[in-house]
Protein backbone atom coordinates (compact mmCIF):
# COMPACT_ATOMS: atom_id res chain seq x y z
CA UNK A 1 0.00 0.00 0.00
CA UNK A 2 1.27 3.50 -0.87
CA UNK A 3 1.66 5.58 2.30
CA UNK A 4 1.30 9.37 2.75
CA UNK A 5 5.07 9.78 2.48
CA UNK A 6 5.28 7.76 -0.72
CA UNK A 7 5.02 8.99 -4.30
CA UNK A 8 3.73 6.78 -7.09
CA UNK A 9 4.18 7.29 -10.83
CA UNK A 10 0.97 6.21 -12.55
CA UNK A 11 1.33 3.52 -15.16
CA UNK A 12 4.80 2.35 -14.11
CA UNK A 13 4.31 0.53 -10.84
CA UNK A 14 7.17 2.62 -9.48
CA UNK A 15 6.86 4.02 -5.95
CA UNK A 16 9.35 6.30 -4.19
CA UNK A 17 9.25 5.07 -0.60
CA UNK A 18 9.27 7.52 2.32
CA UNK A 19 9.91 10.59 0.20
CA UNK A 20 10.79 13.57 2.48
CA UNK A 21 7.94 16.07 2.58
CA UNK A 22 10.27 19.01 1.94
CA UNK A 23 11.75 17.49 -1.21
CA UNK A 24 9.31 14.91 -2.49
CA UNK A 25 9.82 15.69 -6.16
CA UNK A 26 13.63 15.67 -6.03
CA UNK A 27 13.72 12.39 -4.14
CA UNK A 28 11.14 10.88 -6.46
CA UNK A 29 13.01 11.86 -9.60
CA UNK A 30 16.27 10.42 -8.26
CA UNK A 31 14.62 7.10 -7.48
CA UNK A 32 12.79 7.12 -10.81
CA UNK A 33 16.05 7.65 -12.68
CA UNK A 34 17.64 4.73 -10.88
CA UNK A 35 14.59 2.56 -11.59
CA UNK A 36 14.61 3.44 -15.30
CA UNK A 37 18.32 2.69 -15.60
CA UNK A 38 17.79 -0.77 -14.11
CA UNK A 39 14.82 -1.43 -16.40
CA UNK A 40 16.73 -0.27 -19.49
CA UNK A 41 19.69 -2.45 -18.57
CA UNK A 42 17.44 -5.52 -18.34
CA UNK A 43 15.82 -4.70 -21.71
CA UNK A 44 19.24 -4.31 -23.35
CA UNK A 45 20.55 -7.67 -22.08
CA UNK A 46 20.50 -10.53 -24.59
CA UNK A 47 17.80 -12.84 -23.28
CA UNK A 48 17.42 -16.61 -23.67
CA UNK A 49 14.41 -18.63 -22.49
CA UNK A 50 14.54 -22.43 -22.14
CA UNK A 51 11.22 -24.25 -22.38
CA UNK A 52 10.17 -27.79 -21.49
CA UNK A 53 6.82 -29.18 -20.37
CA UNK A 54 6.37 -28.78 -16.62
CA UNK A 55 9.35 -26.44 -16.09
CA UNK A 56 10.71 -28.59 -13.27
CA UNK A 57 13.20 -30.95 -14.96
CA UNK A 58 14.93 -30.08 -18.22
CA UNK A 59 14.56 -26.32 -18.63
CA UNK A 60 15.73 -25.43 -15.08
CA UNK A 61 18.82 -27.58 -15.67
CA UNK A 62 19.38 -25.81 -18.99
CA UNK A 63 19.33 -22.45 -17.21
CA UNK A 64 21.83 -23.61 -14.61
CA UNK A 65 24.15 -25.16 -17.18
CA UNK A 66 24.02 -22.22 -19.59
CA UNK A 67 24.67 -19.71 -16.81
CA UNK A 68 27.73 -21.71 -15.81
CA UNK A 69 28.94 -21.76 -19.42
CA UNK A 70 28.43 -18.01 -19.69
CA UNK A 71 30.40 -17.45 -16.48
CA UNK A 72 33.30 -19.40 -17.97
CA UNK A 73 33.20 -18.12 -21.55
CA UNK A 74 31.80 -14.63 -21.14
CA UNK A 75 32.34 -13.48 -17.52
CA UNK A 76 31.98 -9.78 -18.39
CA UNK A 77 28.70 -10.18 -20.27
CA UNK A 78 25.23 -9.41 -18.93
CA UNK A 79 22.67 -12.02 -19.92
CA UNK A 80 19.11 -12.80 -18.93
CA UNK A 81 18.62 -16.57 -18.84
CA UNK A 82 15.31 -18.01 -17.63
CA UNK A 83 12.92 -20.91 -18.17
CA UNK A 84 9.23 -21.78 -18.43
CA UNK A 85 6.97 -24.67 -19.37
CA UNK A 86 4.28 -25.23 -21.96
CA UNK A 87 2.28 -26.73 -19.09
CA UNK A 88 4.23 -25.22 -16.22
CA UNK A 89 3.50 -26.57 -12.75
CA UNK A 90 3.08 -23.08 -11.30
CA UNK A 91 5.22 -22.40 -8.25
CA UNK A 92 6.72 -25.89 -8.02
CA UNK A 93 10.46 -26.24 -7.31
CA UNK A 94 12.78 -28.14 -9.61
CA UNK A 95 12.42 -31.93 -9.48
CA UNK A 96 14.56 -33.75 -6.95
CA UNK A 97 16.49 -35.50 -9.71
CA UNK A 98 17.31 -32.21 -11.43
CA UNK A 99 18.37 -30.64 -8.14
CA UNK A 100 20.66 -33.57 -7.38
CA UNK A 101 22.28 -33.71 -10.82
CA UNK A 102 22.91 -29.98 -10.80
CA UNK A 103 24.33 -30.12 -7.27
CA UNK A 104 26.77 -32.80 -8.42
CA UNK A 105 27.92 -30.35 -11.08
CA UNK A 106 28.32 -27.45 -8.68
CA UNK A 107 25.13 -25.71 -9.82
CA UNK A 108 22.40 -24.55 -7.43
CA UNK A 109 18.87 -24.36 -8.86
CA UNK A 110 17.09 -24.61 -5.51
CA UNK A 111 15.50 -21.15 -5.95
CA UNK A 112 13.77 -22.17 -9.17
CA UNK A 113 9.97 -22.03 -9.29
CA UNK A 114 7.97 -23.27 -12.25
CA UNK A 115 5.77 -21.13 -14.48
CA UNK A 116 3.98 -21.36 -17.81
CA UNK A 117 4.79 -19.60 -21.05
CA UNK A 118 2.68 -16.59 -22.03
CA UNK A 119 2.69 -14.01 -24.80
CA UNK A 120 4.16 -11.32 -22.56
CA UNK A 121 6.88 -13.65 -21.29
CA UNK A 122 7.93 -14.87 -24.73
CA UNK A 123 8.05 -11.34 -26.12
CA UNK A 124 10.69 -10.45 -23.54
CA UNK A 125 13.23 -12.95 -24.92
CA UNK A 126 15.48 -12.86 -27.98
CA UNK A 127 15.85 -16.62 -28.31
CA UNK A 128 13.51 -19.37 -27.09
CA UNK A 129 14.87 -22.93 -27.01
CA UNK A 130 12.70 -26.00 -26.49
CA UNK A 131 13.47 -29.59 -25.57
CA UNK A 132 10.92 -31.21 -27.90
CA UNK A 133 9.63 -30.52 -31.41
CA UNK A 134 6.04 -30.50 -30.16
CA UNK A 135 6.82 -27.67 -27.77
CA UNK A 136 8.37 -25.63 -30.56
CA UNK A 137 5.52 -26.22 -32.99
CA UNK A 138 2.74 -25.58 -30.46
CA UNK A 139 4.28 -22.30 -29.34
CA UNK A 140 4.89 -21.18 -32.91
CA UNK A 141 1.21 -21.76 -33.64
CA UNK A 142 -0.06 -20.12 -30.45
CA UNK A 143 2.37 -17.20 -30.51
CA UNK A 144 3.07 -16.43 -34.21
CA UNK A 145 4.45 -13.00 -33.38
CA UNK A 146 7.54 -14.62 -31.83
CA UNK A 147 7.70 -17.77 -33.99
CA UNK A 148 10.96 -16.65 -35.60
CA UNK A 149 12.67 -16.79 -32.21
CA UNK A 150 11.57 -20.32 -31.24
CA UNK A 151 13.85 -23.27 -31.97
CA UNK A 152 14.53 -26.79 -30.82
CA UNK A 153 17.69 -26.72 -28.69
CA UNK A 154 19.42 -29.28 -30.89
CA UNK A 155 18.85 -27.04 -33.91
CA UNK A 156 21.66 -24.89 -32.54
CA UNK A 157 23.97 -27.67 -33.76
CA UNK A 158 22.00 -28.33 -36.97
CA UNK A 159 20.19 -31.37 -35.61
CA UNK A 160 16.57 -32.17 -34.78
CA UNK A 161 16.97 -34.39 -31.75
CA UNK A 162 14.67 -34.22 -28.75
CA UNK A 163 15.74 -34.46 -25.12
CA UNK A 164 13.60 -37.02 -23.30
CA UNK A 165 11.74 -35.92 -20.21
CA UNK A 166 13.29 -37.62 -17.16
CA UNK A 167 10.28 -36.79 -14.95
CA UNK A 168 9.47 -39.75 -12.69
CA UNK A 169 12.54 -41.63 -13.87
CA UNK A 170 15.68 -42.80 -12.12
CA UNK A 171 18.70 -40.65 -11.38
CA UNK A 172 20.60 -41.82 -14.45
CA UNK A 173 17.82 -40.49 -16.70
CA UNK A 174 18.24 -37.03 -15.20
CA UNK A 175 21.99 -37.33 -15.72
CA UNK A 176 21.48 -38.29 -19.35
CA UNK A 177 19.15 -35.33 -19.95
CA UNK A 178 21.65 -32.96 -18.32
CA UNK A 179 24.52 -34.38 -20.38
CA UNK A 180 22.59 -33.93 -23.62
CA UNK A 181 21.60 -30.37 -22.69
CA UNK A 182 25.19 -29.50 -21.83
CA UNK A 183 26.49 -30.96 -25.08
CA UNK A 184 24.05 -28.96 -27.20
CA UNK A 185 24.78 -25.78 -25.24
CA UNK A 186 28.54 -26.18 -25.57
CA UNK A 187 28.55 -27.25 -29.21
CA UNK A 188 25.91 -24.68 -30.14
CA UNK A 189 27.29 -21.87 -27.97
CA UNK A 190 28.41 -19.63 -30.84
CA UNK A 191 25.09 -20.04 -32.65
CA UNK A 192 23.11 -19.28 -29.49
CA UNK A 193 25.17 -16.16 -28.81
CA UNK A 194 24.84 -15.00 -32.41
CA UNK A 195 21.08 -15.53 -32.63
CA UNK A 196 20.33 -13.94 -29.25
CA UNK A 197 22.56 -10.90 -29.70
CA UNK A 198 21.43 -10.35 -33.30
CA UNK A 199 17.78 -10.31 -32.27
CA UNK A 200 18.59 -8.04 -29.32
CA UNK A 201 20.52 -5.53 -31.44
CA UNK A 202 17.76 -5.50 -34.03
CA UNK A 203 15.30 -4.58 -31.28
CA UNK A 204 12.93 -7.36 -32.28
CA UNK A 205 11.61 -8.06 -28.81
CA UNK A 206 9.40 -5.87 -26.66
Amino acid sequence: MVQDRDLALPGTGFVAKNAPRNDKIGCFLQQLSSYQKRENKVRMMPAVLFVCTGNICRSPMAVGIFNKILEEKNPEGDWRVESAGTWGLEGEPAAAGSLAVMKNNGIDISEHRARSVSKDLLQAFDLILTMESGQKESMRMEFPEVSHRIFLLSEMVNQKQEIDDPYGGVFSEYEQAADEIEKYLLDGYDTIILRATHSNLDGQRS
